[in-house]
Protein backbone atom coordinates (compact mmCIF):
# COMPACT_ATOMS: atom_id res chain seq x y z
CA UNK A 1 0.00 0.00 0.00
CA UNK A 2 2.70 2.22 0.52
CA UNK A 3 3.73 1.76 -2.68
CA UNK A 4 0.87 2.20 -4.64
CA UNK A 5 0.14 5.63 -2.26
CA UNK A 6 3.81 7.10 -4.10
CA UNK A 7 3.20 5.47 -7.37
CA UNK A 8 1.64 3.16 -9.81
CA UNK A 9 2.97 -0.49 -9.63
CA UNK A 10 2.87 -3.60 -11.85
CA UNK A 11 1.82 -6.83 -10.66
CA UNK A 12 1.43 -9.85 -12.21
CA UNK A 13 -2.01 -11.94 -11.81
CA UNK A 14 -4.02 -14.90 -13.31
CA UNK A 15 -6.71 -13.77 -15.32
CA UNK A 16 -8.44 -16.11 -15.74
CA UNK A 17 -11.34 -15.65 -13.51
CA UNK A 18 -12.38 -11.99 -14.44
CA UNK A 19 -12.08 -12.06 -18.17
CA UNK A 20 -15.76 -11.66 -18.03
CA UNK A 21 -16.03 -8.43 -15.32
CA UNK A 22 -18.17 -5.90 -15.75
CA UNK A 23 -18.20 -3.74 -12.54
CA UNK A 24 -18.46 -3.88 -8.73
CA UNK A 25 -15.41 -5.52 -6.94
CA UNK A 26 -14.09 -8.92 -7.50
CA UNK A 27 -13.68 -11.03 -4.90
CA UNK A 28 -13.11 -14.14 -6.29
CA UNK A 29 -12.75 -16.61 -6.71
CA UNK A 30 -9.29 -17.26 -8.29
CA UNK A 31 -5.92 -19.08 -8.68
CA UNK A 32 -2.80 -17.70 -9.11
CA UNK A 33 -1.18 -18.65 -12.30
CA UNK A 34 0.33 -15.85 -13.41
CA UNK A 35 0.30 -14.59 -16.47
CA UNK A 36 -0.77 -11.49 -17.08
CA UNK A 37 0.69 -7.85 -15.96
CA UNK A 38 -1.39 -4.79 -15.06
CA UNK A 39 -1.07 -1.33 -13.39
CA UNK A 40 -2.75 -0.67 -9.60
CA UNK A 41 -3.66 2.89 -9.42
CA UNK A 42 -4.57 3.54 -5.82
CA UNK A 43 -6.77 1.77 -3.31
CA UNK A 44 -10.18 2.68 -1.23
CA UNK A 45 -13.14 1.27 0.58
CA UNK A 46 -16.65 0.76 -0.19
CA UNK A 47 -19.32 3.41 0.70
CA UNK A 48 -21.28 0.48 2.29
CA UNK A 49 -22.61 1.93 6.10
CA UNK A 50 -22.72 -1.30 7.72
CA UNK A 51 -19.25 -2.17 8.51
CA UNK A 52 -19.48 -5.77 8.40
CA UNK A 53 -19.96 -5.23 4.54
CA UNK A 54 -17.37 -2.72 3.42
CA UNK A 55 -15.15 -4.75 0.96
CA UNK A 56 -11.31 -2.96 0.82
CA UNK A 57 -10.18 -2.99 -2.68
CA UNK A 58 -7.30 -2.10 -5.32
CA UNK A 59 -7.83 0.08 -8.18
CA UNK A 60 -6.32 -1.34 -10.65
CA UNK A 61 -6.12 -0.77 -14.61
CA UNK A 62 -5.83 -3.16 -17.11
CA UNK A 63 -4.46 -3.39 -20.77
CA UNK A 64 -8.05 -4.76 -21.98
CA UNK A 65 -9.43 -1.01 -23.43
CA UNK A 66 -12.30 0.71 -22.08
CA UNK A 67 -15.11 -1.63 -22.80
CA UNK A 68 -13.84 -4.06 -20.64
CA UNK A 69 -14.82 -3.72 -16.99
CA UNK A 70 -15.20 0.04 -15.22
CA UNK A 71 -13.84 2.06 -18.06
CA UNK A 72 -10.70 -0.45 -18.37
CA UNK A 73 -10.53 -1.00 -14.94
CA UNK A 74 -11.13 -3.37 -11.95
CA UNK A 75 -11.77 -3.13 -8.26
CA UNK A 76 -10.11 -6.34 -6.93
CA UNK A 77 -11.10 -7.52 -2.77
CA UNK A 78 -7.67 -5.86 -1.30
CA UNK A 79 -6.93 -8.31 1.97
CA UNK A 80 -8.60 -11.06 0.32
CA UNK A 81 -7.42 -14.67 -0.78
CA UNK A 82 -4.15 -16.83 0.88
CA UNK A 83 -2.68 -13.89 3.32
CA UNK A 84 1.12 -14.36 1.02
CA UNK A 85 -0.36 -14.35 -2.52
CA UNK A 86 -3.44 -12.40 -2.02
CA UNK A 87 -6.61 -12.49 -4.61
CA UNK A 88 -5.37 -13.93 -8.01
CA UNK A 89 -1.60 -13.78 -7.11
CA UNK A 90 -1.63 -9.95 -6.61
CA UNK A 91 1.15 -10.04 -4.19
CA UNK A 92 3.08 -12.50 -5.22
CA UNK A 93 5.07 -9.69 -8.27
CA UNK A 94 5.07 -6.39 -7.87
CA UNK A 95 7.51 -3.92 -9.71
CA UNK A 96 7.85 -0.04 -8.83
CA UNK A 97 10.94 2.19 -8.97
CA UNK A 98 12.34 3.54 -6.07
CA UNK A 99 15.13 5.84 -5.68
CA UNK A 100 18.21 5.77 -3.68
Amino acid sequence: MQAVAAQPVVVVVDPNAFRRYGGGVFVGPCGTDQTHSMLVVGYGTTDDHDPKRRIDYWIIKNSWGAKWGENGYIRMARGAGPSKEGLCGILMQAFYPVKN
